[in-house]
């Protein structure tokens, strides 16, 4: 569990990606926090079929119309990251958590920071696809 001072937005993020790689990550570097969409360019019901525009890298916008999220080691697969997958709060009086990312060196920090050097996030490989993740190891 990670506490912020404020809860991550997409809109804070430039993005890079392609609608012919079907894949948007954004991170940002102070912060660690990463969003990432995976989207073929149509019109898809994914996230309730809401629209998202994104700011790019170049400057420009694209709306992306009901992307779905993905996986850490699907980001980390297409060269992206690499990013951990996380729990995180805004505070501690909020209850539950929301699902979210952080960059691989970010995450390393917060271990580092809350639990010591006792814990590493050791890279494995999952998945049929071999895809990249990192998980806590003593």
């Amino acid at each position: 569990m990670v506490y912020v001072d404020e809860k991550p937005d997409y809109t804070d993020l430039t993005f890079e990606g392609s609608v012919e790689d079907g894949f948007w990550y954004g991170e940002d570097p102070e912060t660690g926090y990463v969003e990432f969409f995976s989207w073929d360019g149509g019109q898809q019901d994914g996230f309730g079929g809401r629209h998202y525009e994104i700011e790019l890298e170049d400057g420009g916008t694209q709306v992306l119309k009901g992307p779905w999220s993905s996986r850490a080691g699907v980001a980390n697969e297409k060269g992206f990251g690499p990013c951990v997958k996380a729990l995180y709060r805004a505070g501690s009086e909020q209850s539950g958590g929301r699902t979210g990312h952080l960059s691989l060196g970010r995450a390393q920090e917060v271990v580092d920071e809350y639990v010591g050097g006792s814990v590493e996030l050791e890279r494995v490989e999952r998945f049929s696809d071999d895809e990249t993740y990192f998980v806590p190891s003593r």
